[in-house]
């Protein structure tokens, strides 16, 4: 498998972000300062920099709940970051406070939209939902 074109030709040219005038599109979140607690909870504050932020920094950032991020105030000023990797049911049980569970039969996994962020994982191999929706800038 690590010979194929994915491996060796589309893995080597991805980006740790992409921003236009409006948005930055990550997978994560962007790179930012993560304290993990016992209950399984991460809080988040911002990093000075992240676009100069290391290799380390980025890998980090790539599994952050950026719903849960953002929340804690992790945002870019006038922009609003687009990412996916954690599902939305999350944002909209934990945050808006939506449907019973974050995870199960009456979860909500249609975008997240709030303050600076769109999360579109809609969690797909449970779900069977594919979240798209039209940017235009």
């Amino acid at each position: 498998m690590k010979k194929t074109d994915f491996f060796t030709k589309i893995l080597p040219e991805m980006k740790n972000y992409y921003e236009t005038e409006n948005y930055i599109f990550v997978h994560g979140w962007i790179p930012c300062n993560e304290q993990k607690y016992m209950n399984g909870y991460s809080v988040y504050s911002p990093m000075g920099n992240w676009r100069g932020a290391n290799e380390r920094a980025w890998e980090k950032a790539r599994w952050y709940n950026g719903m849960a991020a953002a929340k804690c105030g992790v945002i870019e000023k006038g922009k609003t970051i687009v990412c996916g990797h954690f599902r939305t049911s999350w944002g909209h049980s934990v945050i808006e406070g939506k449907g019973r569970d974050d995870f199960g039969l009456t979860s909500d996994f249609s975008p997240y939209y709030n303050d600076g962020i769109i999360a579109l994982d809609g969690c797909t191999a449970f779900s069977k939902i594919v979240n798209c929706i039209v940017i235009e800038d």
